[in-house]
C-alpha cells in the first residue's frame, strides 16, 4: 500500500459548455488520481496534436480516492457545484467540495531582476559568488521565476497554432510601396534594422467554450517580438502586423531575439517561440538613432562617419560558424573596407568617407554573406556645408549719394573651405562705418549662401565702409558717399539796382538723377531773398527771387543741401542808366563852415563837373498851435544851421 487510501483525491475536468465542467482523463486514465501523503509527482500526458483545443481544470478534494464525499460517491461527475450551496461567484461554477492548493504564478519582477544580474555577469565575465576571475565563468540564463499561491484550482489550456509565413517588410519612403521576404523557413532567420515591419500569417484555434469565470482576471494571448507585445486574435488565416521595430536596435550582441506566444498573466510560460537574429546597421555616434529613419548629416569639413553593424543573437550561438558581411556605399563615397568577417560577437566596424560637396548623398548597406543574404540599409548620409571660410562681395565697391536720397544693395556669398555655399540661416553680420545708414539686412544666408544689406548715405559726403562677419571670417567693402550736385539755373550775373530777379536751383544725385523733396538753405551777401529755405519739386528744382539794393555793388548767392558744402555764385548790381544813379558819397565827407549860401563842384566818374548848390539857411512853414492864434493860422520861422528848435506840437 502506498498510503493513497489516507490521502487526497485529484480530479481533472474540462469545460464542455458555458460554466460547465465534465470529468475527463488522458489516454484511458480516469478523471481522478490519488494523492498519497507527502510530496507526490503526477504526470498528465496530453493526447496527440490532433486533439481539440480545450480548457482544463485540476481540483483537489479532501477525501481519499473512492471514499464517499457526497451523494454516495466522490463527486467525480462535477454535478454538485458551489451554486447548489449558495456559494457566490466565481466559485459558484466550481465543485462544491474543494481543497485549496498551491499553484505557480509567474513573478515578472523577480525574473527581470535575475535577468539583469545575468546580463551584468555576461558583461563582466565573472561569477561574484565563486570569486572567479574575469573571463572564466559563463553564467546560465535564468529560467522564469514563480511564486506559489493558494488557489481553489489549477487551470491550463490547449491551443492549436499554425504559422504560415513570417515576412520582413520594407516600405519605400517615397512611394509607400512594400517589399517583403518570408524568413519563416530559412536556416537562419534575420530581421534587419532597416525593416519597417513584420507580418505574421497564422491560424490560431482556441477552445470552443470560454473558461470558467476567472479568479485572477481575464486572459489574453500575446505575441511578442522583442519587447513589443501585441494581442493576438483567434481564427484561421489571420495576419498580425508588428510595426514598432525601433526598440530592437537597443538589444545587445548577447541578447536573443525571439517571437513568443504566451498568456498575458503567464509570460514566463512560453507556448510557442521562434528565434531570430537581428542585423543592425548604425553609426558609432551616440547622438544619432538610425531607427528614426532620419537623414544623417555630416560636415564637409570632416565628412567621415564611423559605422557599426551587429548581428544580435550571433554571440549566443552554441555552434558558431564565422560570419561574413559585405559593405556597400554609393554617391561617390568610399569605405575603409568592403568585406569583413567575425567569429565571436558578430560585430563589424567600418568608416565611410563622403565627398566634401554640399548636398552629396550616400546610401550605405551591409549584407550577410554565406547565409540568408539579409541586407540592411542605413538612412541616407548627406553632406552639409562646413563652417564659413570665405566672404565674397558681389560688388567690389559701392557708391551712394549723401543725405539718404538713394540706396544701394550689397550682396555677399559665404562659402566653406571647399567652396560650398554655407547652409541656409547661417548668421551674417553687417556693420556700417562712416556716413552710412543701414536700411535693411537679411541677417542670415539663403539656400545659396547669399546675404544682403541695403544702405543709404548719411549727411556728410565721405569715404565709408561696410564690415561683414560670418563665423570667424571678416570682409570689408568700401563705400563712397558722394555729395549732391547743386546748380543755379537762370541767375543773371548782373542785376539792376532796386530790381527783383528770379532764379532756379537744381539738385541731382551722383548719377545725375533729380532729387525731389530736399530742402535747400539760401543766403545772399548783397540784396534781399524772397525766402531762405526752399524745397525741390518732383523735378528736383526749386525757385526763389532776389531783390537788389538801390545802389550798385558786388555780392554772392549761397545755397546748401543738408550738411554739404556751400555752393556760391557771384553777381553784380548795376544801374540801368548811369545818369540816374544815386550820389555816391561812400567814404566822402562834406563840411560847410560858411555863413552864406553857395555851391560845390563834384567831378563825376566821366570827368563831368557836377555843381551842387547848398544853403546855410532856409525859411520853412510849419503848423503851430498857440493860445493866441487860431488853429488855421500859419507861423513863419527862420532856421539856421546849428540853432536848436523845440519840437513842434
Amino acid at each position: 500500500m502506498d498510503g493513497a487510501q489516507y490521502g487526497l483525491t485529484g480530479r481533472l475536468a474540462k469545460v464542455v459548455g458555458a460554466d460547465l465542467l465534465q470529468a475527463t482523463g488522458f489516454q484511458g486514465e480516469l478523471a481522478e488520481f490519488p494523492i498519497a501523503p507527502g510530496r507526490q509527482t503526477q504526470v498528465l500526458q496530453l493526447n496527440d496534436n490532433l486533439a481539440n483545443p480545450e480548457h482544463f481544470y485540476i481540483h483537489v478534494i479532501g477525501k481519499a480516492k473512492n471514499q464517499e464525499a457526497c451523494t454516495g460517491g466522490s463527486c467525480a461527475d462535477f454535478e454538485y457545484t458551489g451554486s447548489d450551496a449558495g456559494v457566490p461567484a466565481p466559485l459558484d461554477t466550481r465543485p462544491r467540495f474543494i481543497t485549496p492548493i498551491l499553484t505557480p504564478h509567474y513573478d515578472e519582477e523577480s525574473h527581470w531582476l535575475a535577468y539583469r544580474e545575468y546580463r551584468r555577469l555576461l558583461r563582466e565575465g565573472e561569477d561574484p559568488a565563486n570569486g572567479d576571475p574575469v573571463g572564466v565563468t559563463d553564467p546560465t540564463r535564468p529560467t522564469p521565476t514563480h511564486v506559489w499561491n493558494h488557489r481553489p484550482e489549477y487551470q491550463f489550456s490547449r491551443y492549436s497554432l499554425e504559422i504560415d509565413e513570417i515576412n520582413r517588410v520594407q516600405v519605400d519612403p517615397d512611394t509607400g510601396d512594400e517589399s517583403s521576404e518570408d524568413i519563416f523557413n530559412t536556416d537562419t532567420p534575420v530581421i534587419g534594422s532597416s525593416d519597417n515591419l513584420v507580418d505574421i500569417l497564422y491560424s490560431l484555434i482556441g477552445p470552443e467554450f470560454d473558461r470558467l469565470s476567472p479568479i485572477d482576471g481575464g486572459q489574453d494571448l500575446i505575441l511578442a517580438l522583442g519587447e513589443e507585445e501585441t494581442r493576438i486574435e483567434l481564427g484561421e488565416d489571420n495576419t498580425l502586423r508588428i510595426d514598432n521595430l525601433d526598440h530592437l536596435a537597443g538589444l545587445d550582441p548577447e541578447d536573443f531575439l525571439t517571437m513568443r506566444l504566451y498568456l498575458n498573466q503567464d509570460a514566463g510560460n512560453v507556448l510557442w517561440e521562434y528565434a531570430f537574429e537581428h542585423l543592425v546597421l548604425g553609426t558609432q555616434l551616440a547622438e544619432y538613432d538610425p531607427s528614426t529613419g532620419e537623414t544623417f548629416y555630416v560636415s564637409a569639413d570632416d565628412p567621415r562617419v564611423p559605422l557599426e553593424a551587429m548581428l544580435i543573437g550571433y554571440a549566443g550561438r552554441e555552434n558558431k560558424d564565422p560570419v561574413r558581411v559585405q559593405w556597400q556605399a554609393d554617391g561617390g563615397a568610399s569605405l575603409a573596407t568592403t568585406i569583413d568577417i567575425d567569429e565571436e560577437y558578430g560585430i563589424f566596424t567600418n568608416e565611410l568617407t563622403m565627398p566634401p560637396n554640399r548636398g552629396a548623398i550616400s546610401n550605405v548597406s551591409v549584407e550577410l554573406l554565406d547565409s540568408s543574404g539579409t541586407t540592411v540599409t542605413l538612412p541616407p548620409v548627406e553632406v552639409k556645408a562646413g563652417a564659413p571660410a570665405t566672404i565674397s562681395a558681389g560688388q567690389p565697391a559701392l557708391t551712394v549719394s549723401a543725405a539718404g536720397v538713394d540706396e544701394a544693395t550689397l550682396t555677399v556669398t559665404v562659402t566653406d573651405q571647399h567652396g560650398n555655399p554655407v547652409e541656409a540661416n547661417t548668421g551674417v553680420g553687417f556693420f556700417v562705418e562712416g556716413s552710412l545708414h543701414s536700411v535693411e539686412t537679411s541677417g542670415a544666408t539663403d539656400d545659396n549662401g547669399k546675404a544682403t544689406l541695403t544702405i543709404k548715405g548719411g549727411d556728410v559726403a565721405e569715404d565709408a565702409n561696410v564690415r561683414i562677419t560670418a563665423g570667424d571670417v571678416v570682409a570689408n567693402v568700401p563705400v563712397s558717399v558722394k555729395p549732391l550736385n547743386l546748380e543755379f539755373v537762370g541767375l543773371d550775373p548782373t542785376v539792376f539796382a532796386g530790381e527783383t530777379d528770379s532764379f532756379t536751383l537744381r539738385v541731382s544725385d551722383h548719377q545725375g538723377n533729380p532729387v525731389p523733396d530736399v530742402g535747400i538753405t539760401l543766403g545772399s551777401s548783397y540784396g534781399f531773398l524772397s525766402e531762405t529755405e526752399v524745397i525741390t519739386d518732383g523735378a528736383g528744382e526749386a525757385t526763389a527771387t532776389i531783390t537788389a539794393p538801390d545802389s550798385a555793388g558786388s555780392g554772392q548767392l549761397t545755397a546748401q543741401v543738408g550738411r554739404s558744402a556751400w555752393h556760391k555764385t557771384p553777381f553784380e548790381v548795376v544801374y540801368p542808366q548811369m545818369e540816374l544813379r544815386d550820389l555816391e558819397v561812400n567814404n566822402a565827407t562834406m563840411v560847410g563852415d560858411t555863413a552864406t549860401s553857395g555851391s560845390l563842384n563834384h567831378v563825376r566818374y566821366d570827368t563831368s563837373v557836377i555843381t551842387l548848390p547848398y544853403k546855410v539857411s532856409e525859411t520853412i512853414r510849419r503848423w503851430e498851435t498857440r493860445e493866441t492864434m487860431s488853429r488855421s493860422g500859419l507861423e513863419t520861422s527862420a532856421i539856421q544851421t546849428g540853432r536848436p528848435l523845440p519840437p513842434i506840437t
